[in-house]
């Protein structure tokens, strides 16, 4: 929907003629933007309980044109996204009524090179964008399960899973550019092409009230952790680009 929207958008700006001011894309200009993705959920079920669901993403950079039309820059990766989840009580699942709550947060930096090749009047055109790009997420669940002994759960165990991310990636971005006015433009991913080194963590920790080995001949805490790391080759269209990578916003000056 919001593709749609703004796809509209630039087809009523394409259709204005009053704009007609030199873009600002020689060398020496410069410019600033990025991307945002923010989304909330709110979704309810009486029986099967409800979760409630934020994210917010951000993509600030700044480019300086080196030659007419070739641009160097860089940028930081900013984003958090906070989950609750509450079920309660049920016959066939749980005595009590029980949540879980999960935090992710998100940092990072790219630099890269933009080529513009105009099409239209300069004003519509292809990107090319190499990009070298670091990011390291940290992601935590906390949840208590009052649920009687089933199927290995312990009574008022308190759950706690987090996961660290490290993703080194190297992508080429293909993409189409419009510039709105003079100083102005948006930009759409259509495609781009990725090797990505993933280097995760995961420590899952169960911490459970004094007095279960005697009763359970369990352990009070158990703490399980795993390593691994990945290399990946893909190849990512509209479907695949998350919306802070998909449509940019430049101010060029």
């Amino acid at each position: 929907m919001k593709i749609k929207i703004l796809f509209l958008f630039m087809v009523c700006c394409a259709l204005c003629e009053s704009i007609s001011a030199q873009v600002k894309t020689k060398k020496g200009s410069s410019f600033i933007g990025g991307g945002v993705c923010v989304s909330f959920s709110d979704s309810e079920k009486v029986e099967e309980g409800y979760s409630k669901h934020h994210k917010i993403n951000l993509r600030p950079s700044y480019a300086y044109f080196i030659r007419d039309n070739f641009a160097i820059g860089g940028g930081v990766i900013l984003g958090v996204s906070k989950q609750r989840m509450y079920y309660p009580s049920n016959e066939s699942f749980a005595e009590e009524s029980y949540s879980s709550l999960s935090n992710n947060k998100i940092k990072g930096v790219e630099v890269f090179a933009k080529k513009i090749i105009p099409v239209y009047k300069h004003k519509i055109g292809v990107i090319v964008q190499p990009t070298l790009e670091y990011v390291e997420s940290v992601y935590v669940n906390k949840s208590e399960h009052p649920m009687p002994y089933t199927d290995g759960a312990y009574p008022n165990e308190l759950w706690k899973n987090s996961i660290v991310n490290e993703d080194l990636s190297v992508e080429v971005r293909l993409g189409l550019y419009y510039f709105l006015t003079e100083h102005f433009s948006v930009e759409i991913n259509l495609m781009n092409v990725e090797w990505l080194r993933n280097k995760n963590e995961e420590v899952n920790i169960i911490d459970r009230k004094e007095g279960y080995v005697e009763k359970y001949g369990v352990d009070d805490i158990n703490t399980v952790s795993d390593k691994n790391v990945t290399n990946d080759f893909d190849f990512n269209s509209l479907g695949g680009i998350s919306f802070d990578k998909l449509i940019v916003m430049n101010c060029y000056f």
